[in-house]
């Protein structure tokens, strides 16, 4: 196992950080809706990177080790983002994410290259949203999104009101990951995927329902301009999207300018189901990237 130490900005914020402890170049990865950044463990384990860099591995706010009972969303894990790269003193980075992770590291990347245009190098999306693409109970809430915001409103209230829940469980990714890779291969089918990952009740045992429905919503908000998105970019779409349609988000990415899209065989939770293909991907670009920006 890489040896990492362990974190917490200003804000409260939990955050991991594998490699060198010194270093100011980092990745940045931000884990999905109703996840937490454990389940990065496997790939920060495994992936070779160019000389000097860290791995930073956020608990987004409201998720893990982060857990939270007020209002969250896109403002305050960017501001969040912010803060971590600002206690590093990173000055060079690539930002990714899955799912809800890939939405916010877009969002990200549009805000900084209007302000700090030089120190984000790249971006990676595994398994973006975009809002045009999207399938499923996904697709049914997006017109919804403001019921959401009034259900946890509710909820936020009685938060503070003291009712709530006052300890959550943790969930060990990494170790899930590897017995629902097992479960599918003995039963030959994607059955104990969804079971796991797809199941909202299963996500609320680990999180405040706030959060949740705060989160899901920030899922489905507009996403900038992709016009605003200058830095190459490496996106990893499932050819089986259970939430979003490849070939209309392939269609949408492709009017990046700098842009390589790989389609892998999965359903949406590529770093569970491709671990490895993810791997060797991410670390041929990063130092494609590497050579090309030093």
């Amino acid at each position: 196992m890489r040896k990492y130490s362990e974190h917490r900005t200003a804000s409260g914020m939990f955050y991991r950080c594998y490699g060198d402890q010194t270093s100011h170049i980092a990745l940045i990865l931000c884990h999905g809706l109703a996840s937490n950044g454990s389940r990065w463990q496997e790939l920060c384990d495994r992936l070779s990177l160019p000389p000097d860099w860290c791995i930073l591995i956020p608990d987004l706010r409201g998720h893990g080790r982060s857990a939270w009972r007020g209002f969250i969303g896109n403002r305050q894990w960017l501001d969040d983002l912010s803060q971590m790269l600002g206690d590093r003193a990173i000055r060079r980075y690539v930002i990714g994410g899955h799912c809800l992770g890939a939405n916010l590291a877009l969002r990200h990347v549009a805000v900084r290259l209007s302000t700090q245009p030089a120190d984000c190098c790249g971006l990676v999306l595994v398994e973006p949203m975009l809002p045009q693409a999207r399938r499923g109970f996904l697709r049914v809430l997006g017109s919804l999104r403001w019921l959401l915001l009034g259900l946890s409103a509710l909820i936020v209230a009685g938060n503070y009101l003291g009712v709530y829940r006052r300890t959550l469980p943790w969930v060990d990714l990494f170790e899930l990951d590897r017995i629902t890779r097992q479960a599918m291969q003995q039963e030959g089918s994607d059955h104990a995927l969804k079971r796991r990952y797809a199941a909202p009740l299963h996500d609320l045992r680990y999180m405040h329902s706030a959060a949740y429905l705060l989160a899901l919503r920030a899922t489905l908000q507009p996403l900038p301009p992709l016009e605003k998105i200058s830095v190459s970019c490496l996106v990893l779409l499932s050819s089986g999207g259970l939430f979003g349609d490849p070939i209309r988000t392939r269609s949408a990415l492709e009017q990046l300018p700098h842009i390589v899209i790989h389609e892998l065989v999965a359903r949406h939770w590529i770093p569970t189901e491709q671990p490895e293909v993810l791997r060797s991907i991410l670390e041929d670009w990063l130092h494609i990237r590497e050579q090309t920006v030093s």
